[in-house]
């Protein structure tokens, strides 16, 4: 609901949430790293996963909760608001792998849908610019874009539905 990249999303904390004003700072993300990479370092057996900044510069943003969101936010009580806010049974972080096994496939399946995870960042571009009718500029800095071409030229897609309202 957001336009975040999946590692940003999974890499959201609770101190990057705001709910008295409304914000949600995305300035980290979560990143695999590869088995090779990780050979002779500290990654070899401590970890797999590594907190880093956004994909650039301009992907530092904030960005308004969507309602639903800040609805399941609010439904969280506030003593578990601590931590990853997308988190796994031992309270630490969920890896890519994971949150596509247990999470985004087993809805995909149930909708009888074929989607990879980041269509729903392009369908974020295409309601909002579409459906919302958000202005480009606005849609160009929730998505962390620092030119709007990028985002009219990858994110912003026909939604048939919208389409079929107009003939």
């Amino acid at each position: 609901l957001h336009g975040l990249r999946i590692g940003e999303a999974l890499g959201m904390t609770w101190e990057n949430i705001d709910l008295e004003y409304n914000t949600i700072t995305v300035n980290q993300q979560l990143q695999d790293i590869s088995m090779k990479l990780r050979e002779g370092t500290r990654f070899e057996t401590d970890s797999y996963l590594i907190k880093t900044i956004p994909k650039t510069v301009r992907s530092e943003r904030n960005v308004p909760p969507q309602p639903p969101t800040k609805k399941m936010l609010l439904r969280t009580a506030v003593a578990e608001r601590n931590g990853y806010v997308f988190k796994g049974q031992s309270g630490t972080s969920i890896t890519y792998g994971n949150y596509k096994k247990r999470h985004f496939y087993p809805v995909i399946r149930a909708l009888d849908l074929e989607l990879k995870t980041h269509d729903l960042r392009k369908f974020f571009g295409s309601w909002h610019l579409g459906m919302n009718r958000t202005d480009i500029m606005t849609v160009s800095k929730w998505m962390g874009h620092r030119d709007p071409r990028v985002t009219m030229g990858t994110y912003a897609k026909v939604i048939e539905e919208l389409e079929m309202k107009h003939q």
